[in-house]
């Protein structure tokens, strides 16, 4: 018999854009009610979600918001912003946001790293596969890696983490 190699719809899960598998009518592929998804097509690791929790991807999507956080609210990753706060120009003009997240399923487990550099009008995301490890190593890999796609050295950064 020959396996199947699933097919790729883009969807919705927790916010975040993702690849699940189908089938070759676009039916989500479903085992033990999850679905595997991918944050990039040709990553080599795969995760199992539940069916219920992807959600379609419509032409009105946008990953942020321009609303402004005001004193004693908490922004998504429950830190405290102490004044009002535009989520949009948190930084200066003239420096380099890195925000980063890294993960692990199970502790140590497989992991993985997110990355997103916004300089001006520029921006660039890295997602990966790290291997096994544990969360906190995950954190610092996702740190350095984006450190690590910083080109003009001089440029002042502002790295964003939730560790």
């Amino acid at each position: 018999m020959v396996k199947k190699t699933p097919g790729w719809k883009r969807m919705l899960f927790k916010n975040n854009k993702v690849w699940a598998s189908v089938d070759s009518n676009g039916n989500f592929i479903i085992d033990n009610k999850k679905v595997l998804i991918k944050y990039q097509v040709d990553q080599d690791y795969e995760y199992k979600v539940l069916a219920e929790n992807l959600k379609p991807l419509d032409s009105n999507y946008k990953k942020s918001s321009n609303r402004k956080l005001t004193s004693g609210q908490k922004n998504k990753n429950s830190q405290k912003i102490d004044a009002d706060v535009d989520i949009e120009n948190i930084s200066s003009d003239h420096a380099v946001c890195i925000y980063t997240d890294g993960a692990s399923s199970g502790n140590p487990g497989p992991s993985g790293i997110g990355v997103w550099l916004k300089y001006k009008g520029h921006e660039k995301s890295i997602s990966k596969f790290i291997g096994n490890s544990t969360n906190n190593i995950a954190e610092l890999e996702a740190i350095k890696a984006g450190l690590n796609e910083i080109k003009k050295k001089e440029l002042p950064i502002r790295i964003f983490t939730d560790s």
